[in-house]
């Protein structure tokens, strides 16, 4: 017997289910349970895309980084540390010299006690000022340059002068050497960079300036207090080498810090180094005496390690 088809009811459907939803012809499933499975499965093979994307995007990160990393450290440091653009550590030259260089004064007492150290020995060093120690000592700051020795620029605030605007890396320069002009520097004055950190702007604003980027090759680490007289002297003796620059500090320009240390440590390491043939230059001297150079394990020199080279 055929059954007639209702009127108001569109083609393809069948009667109410027992349950009351209908169907469509030829499934036993309602459907809007239907629509919500493949919408269900479509989120699920969405997440799963997503999901593998990213895992693959942090794998292909982490090998840019790794090959980066070796790229850094095995090639791009080696050369930057070789061209003095981005900083001088030693000079290349064929004289016992050693440079001795003061940063953060100048401050009372220490600066005077280095500078009596200096004068007992006969020694020329460079002292790197800060332009607000200046303001606060001018008159040591001229006793430095009477007393024969040479001033170099250590910025007016101390501030990190990485990635700062040309103008404010100027101010920071210029300032301070308006104030070794007037405590008596003459010719070329060298910049040490706050804190050593000198990427960026700041090698190439010196660059064009004509200014010599100063950094150390042999870094006392007065600066800490956890290292006695002994390890400063040690530490200093055992890497110094001909064409050396060597970092010490006569002051501490927010901390304070005491400098009875780097004195008393003079007083051993300037006589031990005259005793194995080093003369102890100002860092000017140095440079004019060979060729600058950024430093570094992988250079060699035929006066290595010294012209005597006796354990302290």
């Amino acid at each position: 017997m055929k059954t007639e088809q209702q009127p108001n009811q569109p083609a393809g459907w069948s009667e109410p289910s027992e349950q009351g939803t209908p169907l469509k012809s030829g499934t036993n499933k309602p459907a809007s349970i239907g629509q919500e499975v493949d919408h269900g499965r479509r989120r699920q093979n969405c997440r799963s895309h997503w999901t593998s994307w990213v895992q693959s995007l942090c794998v292909m990160v982490a090998l840019l980084l790794l090959v980066a990393h070796g790229l850094w450290y095995g090639a791009v440091l080696p050369v930057a540390h070789s061209f003095p653009l981005f900083g001088v550590r030693r000079v290349l030259t064929t004289e016992p010299l050693v440079a001795l260089t003061f940063d953060d004064g100048p401050q009372s007492p220490y600066t005077e006690q280095v500078l009596q150290v200096l004068d007992r020995f006969g020694v020329k060093a460079t002292f790197f000022e800060i332009g607000q120690q200046i303001d606060r000592e001018p008159a040591l700051a001229r006793s430095v340059v009477q007393r024969g020795h040479e001033l170099g620029n250590h910025s007016y605030s101390h501030r990190n002068l990485i990635l700062r605007w040309p103008g404010e890396i100027a101010a920071e320069i210029l300032e301070t050497d308006r104030r070794l002009r007037a405590a008596g520097a003459e010719g070329p004055i060298a910049l040490r960079p706050p804190l050593g950190k000198r990427w960026f702007g700041l090698p190439y604003w010196l660059w064009r300036s004509g200014r010599t980027l100063a950094m150390w090759e042999v870094d006392s680490g007065d600066y800490d207090p956890a290292n006695s007289v002994a390890d400063l002297v040690q530490g200093v003796l055992q890497r110094v080498r001909p064409g050396s620059i060597v970092l010490f500090h006569d002051g501490s320009f927010k901390t304070r810090q005491p400098r009875d240390r780097t004195v008393a440590a003079l007083g051993e390491i300037i006589p031990t180094l005259q005793a194995r043939g080093y003369r102890l230059v100002t860092l000017g001297e140095l440079l004019r005496s060979g060729k600058p150079s950024g430093g570094g394990p992988w250079e060699s020199h035929p006066l290595e390690p010294g012209p005597n080279p006796a354990k302290p």
